[in-house]
């Protein structure tokens, strides 16, 4: 069927308008996840091993040793320990009872540093006179995992705890365990070391609470679009499953709310669940949306429509961790597709079935009460999949298989001043194009989740921003201001904007709000931003 549709009037470039539908209802699937997903982080304080006063020692010969040999029952698991032990040496030094005591002292730490709190370093009686020195490494092992008494039968620990009986106690596998029970929202969890009947072996004892396994949250903002309803409501619906896999789930329902009813509208629907293995997170996401207005035009009314959805899945693992830090490697598939319909028939020139893939590297640092995160992205656009060549490609711009980079590093550094706690953040993204773009994967600047102040932004291929908050917690009541300067640029046409912003969050009687006001500093000539952007949001749960 072929229809031809002239509409005079203030008619929505189908492009844009389909573009910003898209945009808004992937950023606000982003938003839902940081919120409704913890992402604890657990380091543990490690203690020190105290060397022997050297005065209690007294001065004795001094041998010289050319070689360090360490005997244990996990060589493979230690050899790093050997290694690092004979590279302290000094090639024409030799040491006496103060050198072995402090080397001792100093290693046993290292093997504290590494997690291994229960293994322990010791030097038998032994002749020096061969050149030879030798540590005995005595490995602290998992005797029993259990539970503590109180904990319901359904508890399990099988998938997220990277460690079993028998194997060697290091502390970076029950932070790893802690992080992934921790991400339950309604679980209290925590793991005691106890001695175990056996010498040299330690019992695990978690301590496991369940409360409100389902929860219900009301929410409602301005953030929704002036053509499809600006008010929006919306209800989450959690539950963290009965059979206790330590997994999460959710899904959101939002509806705008209109007075013109029939004439503008937009409901979006969305769905998450995750679930641990060790060292391994599994997430999958789903989500439709759907819009439409009315226009006006000289020989009529015209209904414009929107449809999108996706679906993604997403493989996390932590590939490296210490008592500070951890690497984070991923590995992701997205689908999505979108329609546009005129008095519901569809304008082909806007359909699109998308296929995309993500490979991520992510550095966590946790500076004492700092923290710091670095990502690097890699995305790529797939014809595999059932996708279809986007209609720009069509028309010859852009490729089938576009890549681009993102830089993504995220900072907080919370402190003090005159005496009140005060909060430091700051977000730098930046964006790289490795071939040409679509308008849809360009980098947008010009929105609450980059450069605040505007209601309309700008786009590119290659782009980035700084996105800076700072935050003065009020003392004794529950409420925090903040005070926001964002700014962004274009390098493919060197556009600059900037803006500021004001807000206030808080909680009052069980209900949590959020308000702001934001205006711009900076635009490049052809946007007309307004002169101020004000937003809030009003949530409970139950």
């Amino acid at each position: 069927m072929l229809m031809c549709v002239e509409v005079k009037g203030e008619l929505p470039k189908p492009e844009q308008e389909s573009l910003d539908q898209q945009r808004r209802f992937e950023e606000w699937q982003r938003q839902q996840n940081e919120r409704f997903q913890p992402d604890p982080d657990v380091f543990f304080d490690t203690p020190e091993f105290p060397s022997l006063d050297d005065d209690q020692l007294l001065d004795g010969t001094c041998f010289p040793i050319a070689k360090i040999q360490l005997v244990s029952a996990e060589n493979k698991q230690f050899r790093w320990l050997e290694k690092h032990l004979n590279s302290r040496l000094e090639t024409d030094g030799c040491l006496d009872a103060k050198d072995i005591n402090r080397l001792m002292a100093e290693t046993q730490n290292d093997v504290i540093s590494a997690g291994y709190v229960t293994t322990r370093l010791v030097a038998e009686a032994q002749d020096l006179n061969s050149g030879l020195l030798t540590f005995t490494l005595l490995p602290g092992y998992v005797e029993d995992i259990r539970f503590a008494d109180g904990a319901p039968r359904r508890a399990t620990v099988w998938n997220a705890l990277p460690i079993r009986s028998g194997d060697v106690l290091n502390l970076r596998h029950l932070e790893q365990g802690l992080e992934n029970l921790k991400r339950v929202p309604s679980v209290a969890v925590n793991i005691d070391i106890e001695p175990g009947e056996q010498p040299g072996y330690s019992d695990l004892v978690i301590q496991w609470q369940q409360q409100k396994p389902l929860r219900v949250t009301e929410t409602l903002d301005n953030s929704g679009s002036e053509n499809t309803g600006r008010y929006q409501s919306s209800v989450t619906l959690s539950y963290d499953p009965y059979w206790a896999f330590n997994d999460l789930s959710y899904v959101t329902y939002v509806q705008s709310i209109v007075f013109a009813v029939g004439q503008l509208g937009s409901q979006s629907f969305s769905a998450h669940y995750s679930v641990p293995y060790r060292y391994w997170l599994l997430s999958l996401n789903g989500g439709y949306s759907e819009n439409f207005q009315t226009i006006k035009g000289e020989t009529g009314s015209y209904k414009y429509a929107g449809t999108s959805s996706n679906q993604s899945v997403k493989l996390e693992r932590i590939m490296f961790r210490s008592g500070h830090q951890k690497v984070t490697a991923s590995f992701s598939v997205k689908a999505s597709q979108s329609e546009s319909f005129i008095n519901d028939v569809e304008i082909d020139v806007q359909h699109r079935r998308r296929r995309k893939m993500e490979l991520a590297l992510q550095h966590h640092w946790f500076l004492s009460k700092a923290t710091l995160d670095a990502s690097l992205i890699y995305k790529r656009g797939i014809t595999a999949l059932g996708a279809s060549e986007d209609p720009e490609v069509k028309a010859g711009y852009g490729v089938k298989n576009p890549q681009w980079l993102m830089l993504d590093i995220n900072y907080s550094q919370p402190f003090k001043f005159v005496k009140h706690n005060w909060v430091l953040g700051s977000r730098l993204q930046v964006q790289g194009n490795l071939t040409p773009l679509i308008p849809l994967d360009q980098m947008l600047l010009g929105s609450d989740y980059s450069v605040r102040g505007f209601d309309q932004g700008i786009s590119g291929e290659s782009a980035a921003y700084l996105h800076n908050d700072l935050v003065f917690v009020v003392p004794k009541i529950s409420q925090q201001i903040t005070l926001g300067f964002d700014a962004g640029t274009v390098f493919d046409h060197g556009a600059v904007l900037a803006g500021a912003s004001l807000g206030f969050k808080g909680q009052v009687l069980g209900v949590t709000y959020e308000a702001s006001i934001s205006r711009p500093l900076l635009s490049p000539a052809g946007l007309e931003p307004e002169s101020s952007i004000y937003a809030f949001q009003l949530s409970k749960a139950f």
